[in-house]
């Protein structure tokens, strides 16, 4: 494994922990729990149903990455549609970082957006070994971008 699908495990991990502490305290609050907050951990990991749990989410952000992140083709060329693809991109709102002759990358515009996703929202397009187009990035956000250059580029067509 590399460094950075490792990372994607552990931000993910981060981000589970993060909304499962949310949760609870939601819980707490509301009084819908039959734990205490003094106990919880205990009480919890400490029960057969805890352990099990908390294997399921360390299993499934092991895996993860592998799941969420993807590369798909597109039959365009990147020079004759390259400000189609700019044009949708930023109708998705996401900004050009990043502009080379075979490669663009984007980046949300929003702060809020680019922490929610903890930094992991680039979408970068390259060119393919077959002429065309190849877009990688999180699995939301590379079917938003096939969907809507499909869409700016029929229109030019």
């Amino acid at each position: 494994m590399d460094k950075k699908y490792i990372l994607r495990a552990v931000k993910y991990l981060i981000r589970l922990t993060l909304l499962f502490a949310v949760l609870f305290g939601v819980m707490l609050a509301t009084n819908t729990t039959t734990l205490s907050a003094d106990n919880f951990f205990a009480d919890f990991f400490g029960q057969t149903k805890g352990q099990i749990f908390t294997a399921i989410v360390l299993i499934w952000c092991a895996f993860y990455p592998r799941v969420e992140f993807i590369a798909m083709p597109m039959g365009i060329r990147l020079g004759d549609h390259r400000t189609n693809i700019v044009e949708a991109m930023q109708s998705l709102g996401m900004t050009l970082t990043e502009d080379g002759d075979d490669k663009l990358v984007f980046r949300s515009a929003s702060p809020l957006s680019r922490a929610w996703q903890m930094w992991e929202d680039a979408v970068e397009i390259r060119t393919s070994a077959n002429g065309g187009i190849e877009i990688a990035g999180s699995r939301k956000n590379v079917s938003n971008a096939l969907f809507k250059i499909k869409l700016y580029a029929e229109r030019e067509a």
